[in-house]
């Protein structure tokens, strides 16, 4: 040990070895760390919270510092039965984290939030906000910093006591200054010159292996770097001081141009789009993609030539068979922009306003993704029938039926929300609104619930209408504000390009053949149909052509994706609200296989009557993607439309005349007038029979009961998966050792085999206790283990220590006679370790050597 070190600090091992003789660290040294792992930990989780502005309870979050420090801290002082600590660390902390991730979650979402402000604010960029729950924000976003705490706590631990995961370390511990910096803000000094400190400490302290040859060493080698660590901040300490004195902030700026570096971030950050962005990577094609089995890619157009079905099934759904006989659409994607290209979500603009509009919106009350379940829950009438004054009379003034649909992904894409129209999103957990255009999932998973309205069949009744006007008094207000944000968002076209769209279906030019929204509906489609025709061979978008113009005026081929995507530019450039969406379509050809029954309710205006009815099992195949067009009807809500040739769900018809009939007749909270004065008798509905109800659901039936154990069995399969996954890592990581081990075991380097097996032949010295401590280490107990062994044995110890030491330290190769000598040796000792151990001794032992 002569090697000379390049910084300065250490000038010569030798002198520092002499001064360092002992056998562990200096008490001292042992604080010093202790308060590295406290102070960088709170200075780091401060500066954080300090730049951003989150607003956590700091109390907490000390008092966890100290908690998990302490924790960290004995765990990586002793050594011993390490895999043990990590995987009950990683288990208990997995299972925490899985209990309260909701709450983790929106803590994340509400820091995130914060965040942009900040970045938006200096660098005049338009915020991104993400939609979160703030009545919990508080306890939610500590929860999450302190979640992120015990991560850095640990890693810091680590480094900075073992000499681990160093370089990591050094690197995610100099985010928060980064971060600080990013945001224009310089930390308090107190902040920034503690954890500059205890990162210099970290990085100092680093000491390499390979300086090393055996645990004594290792040890003071980490307490000599450790030591000149402590020396290294308290000088840096000083400089920092006295540069301090002597440099004013004006000198800072002028050395560092940082008001120069700022203005061209900002500028930047400015010109920076994240469409621009997105379309560039997605525009990077390594293989030419001509064929797809679906075409629909979250509002991608154009992008391949040739849908060819693979027959793969991507959902699998149970809901009632009449629902499934009607045609049920599942809707995923909403796009709100056109491009020419694709369907893109709101732009910072639009989100913008919607951010207004919430605030003066009540998402609870008016959640707009929500809107017409909460527009069909004014006709629910909480009441069996023959309980209302006017169920005598037998007419049915509306009726619409209630029930639940279960969906299992089984290859779809499940970063999309797929669930049918007028399904209740409010009873959904682990979920979030993408403004107003669609659902989508916080936790991704595999299985869901809906409870949904179907079979909808509204009649023109003055009575109905004076009745139902009273329920929805709120309602008409609220939706009277969402409209107008609808009009000014969902009817825009873009500002270049759609030349002949903007032409042929300019209002000018259709008003003499079109006036409600179904006959400009039914007018676009008789134009599709005389112009166009159906194909999934369209062939690619050539490039520099709009995907719609050349697909209405060249190409005049195209799928569900060219259709969807023309009739909302059509209903658009005809003042109709219209937007575009992706999902499922499924009808009874659909049907697999009926699966038992379900509890469902019939809602009129003489009561509600629950009955039970059968239920099927639907496979939702690739070639069931589908795209539309969504509509909106004034005081109503946004209604599925289809416009593809050959489309075998079309039970919509019915609903998009009666949700404009009802929009027609009913104007800002008001029947219009004429109505009232209208005579029209109810058109009379026979009662529909009602099936007996049996008197034991079968074992499939979809009710509370069995949601409950689903919930249930989700989690404890969840609970398996992480132990699952514990496990394999824990097996993955001895199957590792084991290997390692026997490739040292064969090797072909003599040395190698010979330094192997003295390392084996160490532990079954500890296991008959012929060393004296269980940190002791044989070489240097090699007086010690001579008294402890027979007379006729210490002759070939002596042969085996001097082998040993040939082999560690002379650049002589070991014979063959000389690793059999040592391989005699251990098959002696490891004779005599079983036979003075006891089994469950013997079999620990065991492992040991495997690993």
């Amino acid at each position: 040990m002569y090697q000379d070190y390049e910084d300065g600090v250490i000038m010569d091992d030798t002198v520092m070895i002499i001064d360092e003789k002992r056998a562990g660290f200096p008490l001292a040294t042992r604080i010093f760390q202790f308060l590295v792992i406290a102070i960088g930990s709170w200075a780091g989780i401060s500066m954080l919270v300090e730049s951003i502005g989150i607003p956590c309870n700091m109390l907490r979050v000390d008092s966890a510092i100290l908690i998990f420090t302490a924790l960290f801290y004995v765990f990586c002082i002793f050594p011993s039965y390490d895999l043990v600590k990590l995987f009950f660390s990683i288990l208990i902390y997995g299972l925490f984290l899985y209990s309260r991730l909701r709450g983790i979650l929106n803590g994340f979402y509400l820091i995130e939030n914060l965040a942009s402000k900040r970045i938006s604010a200096y660098y005049g960029t338009e915020p991104v906000q993400f939609v979160a729950d703030k009545v919990t924000a508080d306890a939610d976003i500590t929860l999450f910093v302190i979640m992120f705490l015990i991560l850095m706590v640990g890693l810091l631990s680590v480094a900075v006591i073992r000499s681990r995961l160093v370089g990591i370390g050094s690197v995610i511990l100099f985010l928060p200054i980064a971060a600080c910096f990013l945001l224009g803000l310089i930390p308090s000094e107190l902040y920034l010159i503690s954890y500059a400190l205890c990162l210099l400490y970290l990085i100092r302290s680093e000491y390499h292996e390979h300086h090393s040859v055996n645990r004594q060493q290792k040890t003071l080698l980490h307490r000599i770097s450790s030591r000149s660590a402590i020396w290294l901040c308290m000088t840096s300490l000083l400089l920092f001081f006295l540069m301090k004195i002597f440099v004013t902030r004006e000198d800072y700026d002028s050395m560092t141009g940082i008001k120069q570096v700022k203005a061209e971030i900002q500028s930047a950050m400015n010109d920076f789009s994240w469409e621009d962005l997105t379309r560039r990577i997605s525009d990077i094609q390594l293989f030419t993609r001509k064929v797809s089995s679906t075409g629909l890619n979250g509002g991608e157009l154009g992008r391949i030539g040739q849908v060819q079905y693979e027959n793969v099934r991507h959902l699998t759904i149970i809901a009632p068979l009449q629902s499934i006989d009607e045609g049920i659409y599942l809707k995923g994607y909403v796009g709100s922009i056109y491009t020419g290209d694709r369907w893109e979500a709101h732009s910072q603009e639009m989100q913008k306003e919607y951010e207004k509009l919430s605030q003066r919106l009540p998402q609870k009350l008016f959640p707009p993704v929500n809107q017409m379940e909460l527009f069909l829950e004014h006709f629910v009438i909480d009441e069996e029938i023959g309980t209302e004054t006017n169920a005598s009379s037998g007419w049915y003034e509306y009726s619409l039926d209630q029930g639940r649909m279960k969906i299992e992904y089984r290859g779809a894409n499940n970063k999309f929300l797929y669930a049918p129209y007028f399904t209740d999103y409010s009873v959904l957990k682990d979920i979030m609104y993408e403004q107003d255009l669609y659902a989508a999932p916080i936790l991704r998973k595999d299985n869901y619930e809906y409870q949904y309205f179907y079979n909808v069949s509204l009649l023109d009744s003055p009575t109905f209408y004076e009745k139902l006007l009273d329920r929805l008094s709120d309602y008409t207000e609220y939706e009277k504000l969402y409209r107008d944000y609808v009009y000014r968002i969902y009817t825009q076209l873009p500002e270049e390009g759609l030349l002949n769209i903007k032409r042929d279906f300019s209002p000018e030019r259709v008003k003499t053949k079109t006036g409600s929204i179904t006959e400009k509906i039914e007018y676009i489609k008789e134009y599709l149909d005389r112009n166009t025709q159906y194909s999934l061979t369209p062939g690619k978008l050539p490039d520099g052509e709009d995907f719609v113009e050349y697909f209405v005026y060249q190409n005049k081929v195209g799928y569900c994706a060219h259709y969807a995507s023309a009739a909302t530019l059509m209903l658009r450039s005809l003042g109709v609200p219209a937007r575009y969406v992706e999902g499922y379509a499924v009808g009874a050809e659909s049907i697999y296989r009926n699966s038992g029954s379900q509890e469902t309710t019939r809602y009129t205006n003489l009561g509600k009557k629950s009955t039970i009815v059968t239920q099927s099992e639907v496979n939702v195949m690739d070639y069931n993607a589908h795209a539309w067009v969504e509509v909106y009807f004034d005081n109503c809500g946004w209604i599925p439309v289809e416009f593809t040739p050959g489309s075998t769900v079309n039970y919509n018809n019915s609903v998009v005349a009666d949700m404009e009939e009802f929009s027609d007749n009913i104007e800002d909270g008001n029947i219009k007038k004429g109505q009232e004065e209208t005579n029209t008798i109810p058109t009379p509905v026979p009662t529909i029979p009602i099936p007996e109800q049996p008197v034991n659901l079968p074992a499939d039936g979809l009710n509370q009961a069995s949601t409950a154990s689903d919930n249930n069995l989700a989690d404890t399969l969840y609970l398996l998966a992480i132990l699952t996954a514990l496990l394999l890592f824990t097996v993955g990581l001895l199957f590792y050792r084991i290997r390692k081990n026997k490739q040292a075991r064969y090797s072909s380097d003599l040395n190698r085999r010979v330094i192997f097996l003295y390392r084996e032949i160490e532990i079954m010295f500890h296991a008959v206790r012929w060393l004296p401590g269980k940190a002791a280490l044989l070489e240097e107990s090699e007086a010690y283990v001579k008294e402890q062994v027979a007379d006729d044995e210490k002759e070939d110890f002596t042969q085996l220590m001097e082998i040993v030491r040939k082999a560690r330290f002379s650049r002589d190769c070991i014979s063959s006679q000389e690793l059999a000598m040592v391989q005699i040796y251990w098959e002696d000792m490891y004779i005599k370790m079983n036979l003075e151990s006891s089994l469950l001794k013997r079999i620990y032992l065991k492992l040991i050597l495997s690993i």
